[in-house]
């Protein structure tokens, strides 16, 4: 069932809110067990979030609180804001560093409703990707949670989804990404 696009800007915004929770678990940050790389804040920017990074072969992500960069070699990458479903597609599909520069130079990135057809295309196999992604991300991250935490109502495995079915709607928008660009 494809929602509103204000419903999916709500549930995008508190996915990454389940991400801090998972980051702040104390059991153990999830992402940093499912391989992920921590890159903290360094200097002035001591108060932003930090960077979570995961690479394996052609595929990379990084998660930081305020969006999201996914990248395949063959195709590019896009990044999503934390309160935006408009894609901003690069060529690159591995985030240069310093990450936190990301936010002020995405206006040179090109926005997904400006591409050429080509880009266009990789626009929405990664905007796809993405979601599918964070659709199997929430899958893993309940069954995680059930297998540490039994018992524990918020973190259960039920009672997630029950919360936050967020695996299902990730799944079911990766299929309509005409619909938010």
């Amino acid at each position: 069932m494809i929602h509103s696009r204000n419903e999916i800007l709500e549930a995008w915004n508190l996915q990454f809110w389940i991400f801090g929770q998972d980051i702040k678990n104390q059991e153990g940050n999830f992402l940093l067990n499912k391989g992920f790389k921590r890159t903290r804040a360094r200097g002035k920017r001591l108060t932003s979030s930090s960077a979570y990074e995961l690479s394996k072969g052609d595929f990379y992500i990084c998660l930081w609180g305020f969006g999201v960069f996914f990248g395949v070699k063959e195709l590019g990458g896009i990044y999503l804001s934390r309160h935006d479903l408009e894609p901003y597609f690069s060529s690159v599909w591995h985030q240069p560093k310093p990450y936190w520069a990301l936010r002020a130079h995405r206006s040179r990135m090109k926005v997904g409703s400006h591409l050429a057809v080509q880009s266009r295309e990789k626009t929405i196999n990664l905007w796809q990707q993405v979601f599918q992604w964070v659709a199997d991300y929430e899958r893993e991250a309940a069954l995680w949670y059930t297998k540490r935490n039994y018992g524990n109502p918020f973190f259960n495995s039920d009672e997630r989804k029950a919360l936050f079915p967020l695996n299902d709607l990730w799944s079911n928008i990766s299929g309509f990404p005409e619909k938010f660009f």
